[in-house]
């Protein structure tokens, strides 16, 4: 199913132009449907190349998607996961557009990555959230 789901991303439009060295916006990837943001989470695989494709849709997401349940799940599920430190960090940039539930959780998990990098960035994003939930979390150490 996978694979699938690889396959047909690399032959997506939103792929063609994702690759682009000067990528259009990620508005211009269409309407914002559920076969969209299905499109761009198999484009956010780490062995997407070029590797620029997994960043830019990992961008388009939390522009587009940031409130998506199942993109919330991603977005949180890779703060733990060593082969995604750069989408993290993408959407950790993007704290202020998620749900503050979702922010909390994926701020809280990516206090404790894998990654230090991650790590210091969350820390980062706690301190100067302006959310109480995830704010609070500057304060804690990592678990």
């Amino acid at each position: 199913m996978v694979v699938f789901l690889l396959g047909s991303a690399f032959a997506s439009p939103a792929y063609d132009l994702l690759k682009l060295r000067d990528a259009p916006s990620c508005a211009s990837l269409g309407e914002a449907t559920p076969a969209l943001r299905d499109e761009l989470l198999a484009l956010t695989a780490p062995d997407v190349l070029p590797a620029a494709v997994p960043m830019r849709a990992t961008l388009c997401l939390a522009e587009r998607f940031p409130t998506d349940p199942v993109v919330e799940a991603a977005f949180v599920a890779w703060a733990g996961d060593s082969a995604r430190p750069g989408e993290v960090l993408e959407v950790l940039n993007h704290e202020a557009q998620l749900r503050e539930p979702t922010a909390a959780l994926l701020v809280q998990a990516a206090l404790a990555a894998p990654n230090a990098r991650v790590r210091a960035r969350a820390a980062l994003v706690a301190e100067a959230s302006l959310r109480p939930s995830v704010h609070v979390l500057a304060a804690k150490p990592a678990q």
